[in-house]
């Protein structure tokens, strides 16, 4: 957010000075046409998403040949008298092309970072503790009743700290954004690296998993797994912690209380690999 305030302030800020240049300096005398242009340039980047989608380089370069060609065709062409003029006008064309260019695209990694956390939110939905306890009640009975294996993993990620490496428009979210979408990408990673008669819930920035006809070694095996997959994915640290029945307790409170995360796990840095912007600079 802080970056793109920079940004809206340093276009403000040129804009004033362009509109404005003649009475800065009075030997500066811009053709009539440099206002009009530098405005339908600006508007057009900003309204038009293929356009400002298109590599920078060639978006100013057509915006030169633009310039160059009234200046040849309706000004007074370029001459070595007024060449000097002509590098402000060119100048002025180009700085306005990118700072438009820039700015619509910053709207637009806000849009897809919206878009994309309202469908995690919608269509990733884990339920809270508390609507997922049945279940789980349910699997504990079946375990006691049949006396089968059965681990509870917590999992907290350090989404109050997340790193660098949730580059671009991530970590510029960072306060607003960065900690509901890691969380959304979380929960789906869960749900697709377990099996199907596996329960998820999440309350209070903490996953619960419930992992019928697993002991502790597979439940630990299952938590180094999500640990790599998350670091390789954000970068970020996770607490786990495991309790299995009925090893360590008979109830799901009690496997609950036993499997919070008494210690936090450090991952090797060497697996650090930023996020690149997925989702949130889809064009």
């Amino acid at each position: 957010m802080q970056k793109h305030r920079v940004w809206v302030a340093i276009t403000v800020t040129w804009l004033f000075v362009l509109f404005n240049i003649e009475r800065l300096n009075e030997s500066i005398n811009l053709a009539s046409f440099v206002y009009v242009l530098a405005t339908l340039l600006g508007v057009t980047m900003l309204l038009c998403r293929p356009v400002r989608n298109l590599p920078i380089s060639l978006s100013v370069a057509s915006a030169l040949v633009l310039f160059v060609t009234i200046k040849c065709l309706f000004a007074n062409g370029i001459t070595s008298a007024n060449l000097h003029l002509t590098l402000v006008e060119a100048f002025s064309i180009v700085l306005t092309t990118f700072l438009a260019a820039r700015l619509g695209r910053d709207t637009d990694s806000f849009s897809d970072a919206a878009k994309q956390l309202m469908l995690l939110n919608l269509h990733r939905r884990v339920p809270n503790n508390r609507d997922a306890e049945p279940g789980m009640q349910r699997e504990i009975y079946r375990a006691r009743c049949y006396e089968r294996p059965l681990s509870l993993v917590t999992i907290r990620p350090e989404t109050d700290a997340l790193p660098d490496s949730l580059s671009c428009l991530i970590h510029e979210l960072r306060q607003d954004l960065t900690a509901d979408y890691a969380l959304g990408r979380i929960a789906e990673l869960l749900m697709s690296e377990t099996k199907i008669n596996d329960l998820l819930s999440y309350e209070n920035g903490q996953f619960v998993l419930l992992l019928p006809e697993a002991d502790r070694d597979a439940a630990a095996q299952l938590t180094t797994r999500l640990q790599g997959r998350i670091h390789e994915m954000f970068g970020i640290r996770i607490e786990t912690g495991i309790a299995d029945f009925p090893n360590d307790e008979l109830t799901y409170s009690g496997l609950l209380h036993r499997a919070q995360p008494t210690e936090e796990i450090a991952l090797p840095t060497s697996a650090e690999q930023s996020l690149e912007c997925e989702a949130l600079q889809l064009a």
